[in-house]
């Protein structure tokens, strides 16, 4: 068989190795499509998610002594958090939403490709109190009461094409969070603070929708039974981050002596490499010669990854 020489440039690899005994992990940073097809897209826009009437009536009097209510800082807050994760990656051109927004007012031709909106539909925040009580030494019963916040919210979101104002994709997320428990009311944090580890998680799935991301995919080689001295080699030469050469070590031994393990390796390593229809290839060999479901398993994982990385392809090459 012939030796790997060739990685694709559209897969980014970062291969890193955990160990567990003899078995070597290998942890493949892989490059996935966008969860819609948004073809030809270059430039995006944040508008402003707009907030709708609460429940919490702490909210009420919150306008006249706070700056903003909850709402409106969960509603920046999360168009922070998009536009935050537009400009790391830098797959779209970032348009202001005021720019938009007074386009799509006058009727105008909208000056980006592509825009996402949404609303909160619904919030609730209600700080609670729990009884407590404790007996010292001498049976006296001290009580007191302790605080926490309770918080939901539901946010809808879409996203529009903006040439033909077509709604490519909407959904909506539920939150909720609880905090820990306070002496004092007014040390209790906002409902605001307790959902931004939740926003911001919100925030990667949109954007998951819209552009290619990353993803950690984790395998691990087969154990060397054979106890021949060059298994041990190639094996150790993955474990050094040498996965071409632990690759062509593996073809080798799998040509020369045939042995199933050096065979699966090779094949997970052509994977890790990107060299998906080689990998699949071997590893649809393996299963065929040596009737192995492990193999077989593999097989039809690396046909959806094949899957996934044409639609990359196609996804990339309609922006060109």
């Amino acid at each position: 068989m012939k030796k790997l020489h060739l990685i694709y440039a559209l897969f980014l690899l970062t291969v890193l190795f955990m160990f567990s005994g003899c078995a070597t992990t290998v942890v493949a940073k892989v490059k996935r499509p966008a969860e819609i097809d948004i073809p030809g897209a270059k430039s995006v826009s944040v508008l402003s998610f707009k907030t709708e009437k609460t429940n919490d009536i702490w909210a009420f009097f919150s306008t006249f002594f706070e700056e903003e209510r909850e709402t409106d800082r969960i509603a920046r807050f999360l168009s922070d958090e998009l536009n935050d994760l537009f400009i790391e990656d830098d797959y779209y051109s970032l348009i202001e939403p005021r720019t938009v927004k007074k386009a799509i007012d006058n009727g105008n031709e909208i000056p980006c490709d592509v825009y996402v909106t949404g609303y909160i539909e619904y919030y609730d925040s209600d700080i609670e109190k729990r009884k407590r009580s404790k007996k010292d030494d001498e049976g006296n019963e001290k009580v007191w009461y302790e605080f926490y916040r309770r918080v939901s919210c539901r946010i809808v979101y879409q996203i529009v094409e903006s040439k033909t104002n077509k709604i490519l994709y909407i959904n909506s997320r539920e939150l909720r969070a609880t905090s820990g428990d306070y002496d004092s009311r007014y040390s209790v944090p906002s409902g605001d603070r307790l959902l931004e580890s939740d926003l911001r998680s919100f925030a990667k799935s949109i954007v998951r929708k819209m552009q290619p991301y990353y993803e950690n995919v984790t395998f691990t080689l087969l154990s060397d039974k054979t106890k021949d001295p060059a298994m041990k080699y190639a094996n150790e030469l993955a474990k050094k981050s040498y996965i071409s050469e632990s690759c062509d070590a593996f073809l080798d031994l799998y040509d020369q002596k045939g042995y199933m393990e050096a065979g699966y390796n090779a094949a997970m390593l052509l994977y890790a490499l990107g060299d998906y229809y080689y990998a699949r290839d071997l590893m649809q060999e393996i299963a065929d010669v040596y009737h192995s479901s492990k193999a077989m398993d593999r097989v039809h994982e690396i046909n959806k990854d094949i899957e996934k990385n044409e639609r990359l392809k196609a996804q990339l090459e309609s922006r060109d």
